[in-house]
């Protein structure tokens, strides 16, 4: 017997919403055989890239409504990951969605063929003081 819920079900991995009933239902005399009608969910396409557009997570697929997964959060030397670029907690169409940083500041003390250094992150630039002299990360010396 239905009684007004939602009827929905999932076969291999689709889900389809209940949409009515053949034949339709207008006033029951006696025994009257129903028969449930079914639509599939609409299904979209979320992928998940980093800032350079670097696939993080391979496409999924999310029904309607229905909220996407995101990978773990991405690590961008320099930066700092804030976040997401687009909502994905109820998936309406197929997205792609970006990872968001912001420039990282600091410093820290490491060592550098041994020898004690101070690595400076600013403005999402890195620097290595070694003695008096200052290099960038890729190993030339900075004026």
């Amino acid at each position: 017997e239905y009684k007004g819920e939602d009827l929905t079900y999932t076969a291999e991995g689709v889900k389809y919403n209940h949409v009515g009933w053949t034949p339709e239902i207008h006033a029951v005399n006696g025994e009257q055989f129903y028969y449930a009608r079914f639509e599939e969910v609409p299904r979209f396409i979320v992928v998940f890239v980093d800032w350079d557009d670097t696939v993080l997570k391979a496409a999924q697929t999310v029904n309607y409504g229905e909220a996407a997964i995101a990978p773990a959060d991405p690590v961008r030397e320099g930066y700092t990951f804030i976040g997401w670029d687009k909502d994905f907690s109820a998936v309406t169409e197929d997205m792609t969605i970006k990872a968001q940083y912001e420039q990282a500041e600091g410093i820290e003390d490491v060592q550098s063929d041994n020898v004690q250094c101070t690595k400076i992150l600013l403005n999402g630039q890195i620097f290595i003081l070694r003695g008096d002299k200052t290099y960038n990360a890729q190993g030339q010396e900075v004026k």
